[in-house]
Formats: structure tokens, C-alpha cells, sequence
């Protein structure tokens, strides 16, 4: 598992690709030693996954079915549904990639990804436990939650426009193959494992 020093490296790459600077990829390990490593990220953004779940099983016992699973099952789902949404990106992104040309640099978007991902579950966390500490009506969660998702959405732009050599149609569509699948993916997954609200 990659040290935190070794962590904070990749992610300096990562802010600097977020900022839509190039030299952030010279601070990534774009060799297939990195691509491998990179997966290592799941286990770093692991326990930022659980104050999210934590919150979500608050809700789901209030809001959700009747008789629904609520105990180590839910948490055991929860974990499905996240590692699936980690990877499909991967396949419709990849999808879009050999459709415009731009296949050489996969692996290069899934170690940029991977990385990517811990400051997204940082974000994440953050919110989530404030959603548990602070007695607050849903309909405020409900907008910080849509920014949140507009800038998790920005900052994948800005790595897909990098990666896209600042190709703005590339990168647009490689934006919408991460985030328009994911999302009805997340809500077809969350009925079919049975913890979505008022199922």
C-alpha cells in the first residue's frame, strides 16, 4: 500500500490537473507499476466511504421499506454499489476514448482517476458527517449535495480536458460517459439491492 508521502505526491499531480496544467501528470507514475498501485486508492478512500454510509442508514431506517435490511447486509451493500460505481466510469469512459482516438492514454485517465477519487471522498466524508452532527432539514442536504456533485463534475472536466489535450468535445463527452451512466447505474443499484428510500 502506498505510504501517505507517496499519496500526497499524486495528489499534487492531481491538483495541478485540476487547475488544467499539464505538469500534473509529470507528478503521477504513469508506468504499469503506477496503473497497479493506483488501485491502492480504493483502500485509502475506504473508511472516508463510511460516515456517507452511516448517514444514508439514518435515513434509510426512517424513510425506507418497512422490514428492510438494516444491519451488517445494508453496510455489506453499500460496498457493493460503491466499488461498481468506481469501475464503470472506466468501461463507458474507455468506451468514448476508442471512439475518439484517444485509447493510448487510458491507463493514464484510470491513474489520474484512481487518485482523483481521494479528495473526492474527502469532500465526501466531510459532508457526510456534517450531515450527521448537524440537525438540519433534508431539502438544505439536498443542495449541498448537487454542488458537491457540480464540483466533482468540474474537476473530472478539467483532468478529461487535460488528458484530451484541451479538446473541448472530447473532454465533454468523456465527462458525460463518467457521470450520466454512474448516475442511473447509482439509482438502479440502490433499488435492486433494496437501500434506496421509499422503495
Amino acid at each position: 500500500m502506498p505510504p501517505i508521502e507517496e499519496v500526497r505526491h499524486y495528489l499534487r499531480g492531481i491538483v495541478l490537473l485540476v487547475r488544467q496544467n499539464p505538469a500534473g501528470f509529470r507528478w503521477l507514475d504513469l508506468t504499469d507499476r503506477g496503473l497497479q498501485r493506483s488501485f491502492w486508492a480504493i483502500a485509502w478512500c475506504f473508511p472516508l466511504m463510511i460516515p456517507n454510509w452511516v448517514w444514508w442508514h439514518g435515513l434509510f431506517t426512517v424513510y425506507g421499506p418497512v422490514g428492510a435490511e438494516t444491519g451488517l447486509l445494508f453496510y455489506v451493500r453499500m460496498a457493493v454499489i460503491e466499488i461498481s460505481l468506481w469501475f464503470l466510469p472506466y468501461l463507458t469512459i474507455g468506451a468514448v476514448m476508442a471512439w475518439r482516438g484517444l485509447a493510448p492514454r487510458f491507463d493514464a485517465m484510470v491513474i489520474a482517476m484512481n487518485w482523483l477519487n481521494v479528495p473526492v471522498y474527502i469532500l465526501t466524508a466531510a459532508i457526510a458527517l456534517l450531515e450527521i452532527l448537524i440537525p438540519a432539514p433534508l431539502e438544505l442536504w439536498y443542495y449541498v449535495i448537487q454542488l458537491q456533485l457540480v464540483v466533482v463534475i468540474a474537476a473530472q472536466f478539467s483532468v478529461f480536458f487535460v488528458l484530451a489535450q484541451k479538446n473541448w468535445f472530447n473532454a465533454i463527452a468523456m465527462t458525460a460517459a463518467s457521470i450520466i451512466p454512474s448516475m442511473f447505474a447509482s439509482v438502479w443499484l440502490n433499488s435492486f439491492l433494496n437501500v434506496s428510500i421509499g422503495s
